[in-house]
């Protein structure tokens, strides 16, 4: 970052914001919610993202990466112990139904991870102002 520190300040932004929509892309995890397979409805998405990260203060965006880096710590910690525990429960299973079990609780484990994601970005984003990942509204009848 020190190489940014002499860079003049318009291009310094351009490069601060590039970097953020770059790293915000990569967070889109769940495709749908940003968009789905609509180009058009993801880009405005992603330019309201931009929008939002470029009003913030240099001090705010090195907040909310700190944060980010912390959700992404406690994650990655989460996933280790899970595969901790998939491997234990695979070493015990004996059998067809058994292997199933293990795996039937890797993915209860692995989508209630997504959930706690989902909501710590959530809160995240709001606590900044930043646009969220909304879920999908679901279509009547559907």
């Amino acid at each position: 970052m020190r190489t940014l520190d002499r860079t003049p300040a318009p291009r310094r932004a351009l490069v601060i914001t590039g970097a953020l929509l770059t790293l915000c892309a990569g967070l889109a995890h769940a495709e749908e919610s940003w968009g789905g397979r609509d180009p058009q409805r993801r880009d405005a998405m992603l330019r309201e993202r931009a929008e939002a990260m470029s009003r913030l203060s240099s001090r705010q965006r090195q907040d909310y990466f700190a944060a980010l880096r912390s959700i992404e710590q406690r994650e990655s910690s989460a996933r280790l112990d899970q595969l901790t525990q998939a491997e234990r429960c695979l070493e015990k299973a004996s059998g067809v139904p058994a292997v199933e079990t293990c795996q039937r609780s890797l993915q209860d484990q692995n989508r209630q991870l997504r959930l706690q994601r989902m909501a710590e970005l959530r809160d995240l984003q709001g606590r900044f102002g930043l646009p969220g990942w909304q879920p999908r509204q679901r279509r009547q009848g559907a």
